[in-house]
């Protein structure tokens, strides 16, 4: 489908896919490291999920089931000539080119152990959203350091090249893509959507766009309310359900760039207390004419009043 061939056409480091309930953002996630690993050999790629039941249930199960043509046949990608082992306890898939595709699971394997001795080609995390930022900053900034030999004279480009200097051959595309449904202007909204990075590109794809849909299917997404049906029917980043200021966006006038704050405006600090659910502390002020500013925020699950309290005396010392 279109939004499928522009996700792989595009040559963006960083690229994101965004699409609602049965869009087939899926697909070419796994499609690519499928081609990734094809193209360049004795690469090293990871495929990611929140948790292992989900992995398995969705994200690993495409990859697997995905059909591949070999004389005039389709097979299941695990059973084409292309893989010529796996190993189904450390979910490692070996090609023929001596490439691997592996899975993991970001909440029940924790940073610590990807943080430790990956030496990643290639990154593809399915729903995106439900990682932390941090975790994927860590992956693509520590582990996307591969070096493989030239397909060509076999030469492994040494430093920060991957050109083989003989061949003028790309040994290694080191390159991070992502699926989502999308969750509101959060992270990925403001890395991909709201920047403006050349490394960063994305596309969004709306069920309605996936041609092997049935009516019903549809039929029964259209039936939903409104809001579910912007995140999980169309894609969209603007969801705001639940919100109290439903016209609320995230750009001029309602964000402005950073000024001085004069000293006479009255300030406050607010506070909305939790533990599990994350605990949300504002610092604003009110202008002469009544107009508000929030200037500072501290948002984070499972912290002590104790602890808060630091940071709220520490801020207000700035």
């Amino acid at each position: 489908m279109e939004k499928q061939r522009l996700f792989h056409d595009n040559q963006a480091k960083f690229r994101l896919l965004v699409g609602g309930a049965g869009s087939g953002k899926t697909v070419p996630g796994v499609v690519e490291a499928i081609q990734q690993s094809i193209e360049y050999p004795q690469n090293y790629g990871l495929i990611a999920r929140k948790t292992y039941p989900e992995l398995e249930k969705t994200t690993w199960k495409e990859l697997l089931d995905f059909p591949v043509e070999v004389d005039g046949k389709d097979l299941r990608f695990i059973d084409s000539p292309i893989v010529i082992a796996y190993n189904k306890q450390k979910r490692e898939i070996t090609l023929f080119n001596g490439s691997v595709i592996a899975g993991a699971a970001f909440e029940d394997d924790g940073f610590d152990k990807f943080a430790k001795g990956l030496n990643l080609g290639w990154l593809y995390v399915d729903e995106l959203t439900e990682i932390a930022e941090e975790m994927w900053d860590g992956l693509i900034n520590l582990r996307l350091r591969r070096k493989v030999p030239c397909n060509g004279c076999g030469l492994i480009p040494v430093g920060r090249i991957v050109v083989c200097p003989h061949c003028r051959i790309v040994t290694i595309d080191h390159c991070a893509w992502g699926t989502t449904n999308p969750e509101g202007h959060d992270w990925v909204w403001k890395r991909w959507v709201a920047s403006n990075n050349p490394k960063c590109w994305y596309t969004q794809m709306t069920s309605d766009e996936n041609v092997y849909l049935s009516q019903d299917y549809l039929d029964g997404l259209a039936e939903m309310p409104e809001e579910w049906q912007k995140r999980y029917r169309f894609g969209s980043f603007d969801v705001f359900a639940g919100l109290i200021y439903k016209d609320f966006q995230d750009k001029p006038p309602q964000v402005v760039d950073a000024f001085d704050i004069p000293k006479w405006w009255n300030r406050f600090v607010s506070i909305d207390y939790g533990f599990r659910n994350p605990m949300a502390v504002l610092w604003g002020a009110v202008s002469d004419d009544g107009r508000l500013v929030l200037y500072d925020e501290f948002y984070s699950p499972e912290k002590l009043i104790s602890e808060v309290s630091t940071i709220i005396k520490t801020k207000n010392d700035q």
